[in-house]
């Protein structure tokens, strides 16, 4: 990876980099089940639990999968000895929009049919789109694909597009990804304009979900994944000599990001999500460093569907195991 000099308006000895190598990252649970192909109990994050019991029908209005397409990463440092800045950022190749909507359609009719064989009877998406509480909750939320560019923090950002289960809106109400931050150098899934906006729109959103819910006497079902290709870890800052990007490319679901919620009486919520990040169980792609500060993460369109569609259903899986344990 080139390194980089900044001058400074002092002349001196700048030390700055943009590096591409093997990191230790944010400490994870989940290091030692990183090449596992399943999650069990103790692995998952559940709250809530209570608003399970009972539970014999849900209609699944939101339905959502966030592919990050771009990370970002920017550092600078300032100290006696001048300034430094570094930056790097990579880009996801090679999967077309057509793929990544496919997976999701693919990956809502997958569940429906294993809640169905469980025992849980999911309102039909015909009569659901029929219901005027949920056409009402639709215009108040976002059509899909709906992309956006994060606001930086601490150094880091990302792209992503949300895609939906056959034309589901996109929609957010008081979520952990955007309410509980993970501490410093972790990314933001949603820009500060999309967290406003959806702010306002709460009440709305909520008043529908508990009428759909009443109308259909079932639990409300939200269903929201995130799949980073990579991590990335921005260090300087005052009084150092030297600013570095590190990154490590892996696919993954993120913890904060990945979750089921059912809402009992569309108000009480049961949410099932991950102590900690779920990665792919076998490497997927590769690095294209042909621009040097710019590398392109590669994965052949096909295999990424069937990986993807699998360690989605891996998840679903779980999921879907500790909400039966405790209807």
């Amino acid at each position: 990876m080139r390194i980089r000099h900044v001058p400074s308006i002092l002349q001196s000895v700048v030390l700055a980099a943009g590096l591409l190598f093997a990191w230790p990252g944010p400490a994870r649970a989940a290091d030692a089940q990183a090449d596992a192909a399943t999650l069990d109990a103790a692995t998952l994050d559940v709250s809530g639990a209570e608003y399970i019991k009972g539970l014999k029908r849900v209609a699944i209005t939101q339905f959502e999968v966030q592919f990050v397409t771009h990370h970002v990463g920017n550092a600078a440092a300032a100290s006696s000895f001048g300034l430094a800045k570094a930056a790097l950022a990579t880009e996801l190749r090679s999967v077309e929009p057509a793929q990544m909507q496919a997976i999701v359609d693919t990956y809502y009719d997958r569940v429906a049919a294993e809640l169905s064989a469980a025992g849980i009877e999911v309102v039909p998406l015909a009569q659901l789109q029929a219901n005027a509480d949920f056409l009402g909750l639709k215009e108040k939320g976002y059509p899909a694909p709906f992309a956006q560019a994060p606001v930086n923090r601490d150094g880091l950002s990302i792209k992503g597009t949300f895609y939906t289960a056959h034309e589901l809106p996109v929609y957010f109400v008081n979520d952990r990804a955007e309410t509980a931050g993970r501490g410093k150098g972790r990314v933001n899934y949603l820009e500060l304009g999309t967290i406003m906006s959806s702010g306002f729109k709460v009440s709305y959103a909520e008043a529908y979900e508990r009428a759909i819910s009443k109308a259909f006497d079932a639990h409300i079902l939200r269903v929201r994944m995130t799949l980073p290709f990579a991590d990335m870890l921005a260090t300087g800052g005052l009084f150092t000599t030297f600013a570095k990007v590190a990154m490590k490319t892996g696919l993954r679901l993120d913890a904060v990001a990945s979750r089921y919620e059912l809402l009992e009486g569309g108000a009480r919520i049961a949410r099932i999500g991950l102590k900690s990040d779920f990665n792919l169980p076998a490497a997927l792609g590769r690095l294209d460093e042909s621009v040097r500060d710019r590398p392109y993460f590669v994965v052949d369109g096909a295999e990424y569907v069937e990986a993807i569609g699998n360690h989605l259903l891996s998840a679903h899986k779980a999921f879907q195991s500790a909400i039966l344990s405790r209807r």
